[in-house]
């Protein structure tokens, strides 16, 4: 399997619709709860009533159940769509993230100095050049 995107609570299918419904309430992705293997969903396009997260990554997974995934099968038949977050994805063994990074922001940094630092470690790029 190759690297896909972790579902989240809205993401919908291949049938139009469908909007995934999260029941665990301790995993999230940006802020929004992710899917797990048979998480319930809204009726889709086709009128399906609960086209349902069927599967699960074989080898990640939150509160015991596989994290669904993009392109993942559902219930009706149809697949998911994620677009309700676009930079954690799950592959073979492990789930990683892409950090977005504005370097116009402050960065925080894991520092090591001989004199104690206060919290935040924090500093403008520009400290450092």
């Amino acid at each position: 399997m190759s690297a896909e995107l972790l579902a989240v609570d809205g993401d919908k299918n291949t049938h139009f619709k469908g909007e995934l419904l999260s029941t665990q309430i301790s995993v999230f992705v940006n802020g929004i709860n992710i899917i797990i293997e048979g998480d319930d969903a809204l009726r889709d396009g086709k009128r399906h009533k609960n086209p349902k997260a069927k599967e699960g990554a074989t080898s990640v997974f939150a509160v015991g159940k596989g994290i669904h995934l993009n392109n993942m099968a559902r219930s009706c038949g149809a697949k998911t769509i994620v677009s309700g977050q676009d930079n954690v994805y799950c592959g073979d063994t492990a789930a990683f993230t892409i950090p977005t990074i504005d370097i116009a922001d402050p960065i925080p940094l894991a520092i090591s100095l001989n004199e104690p630092v206060t919290p935040p470690y924090i500093f403008s790029p520009d400290t450092f050049t």
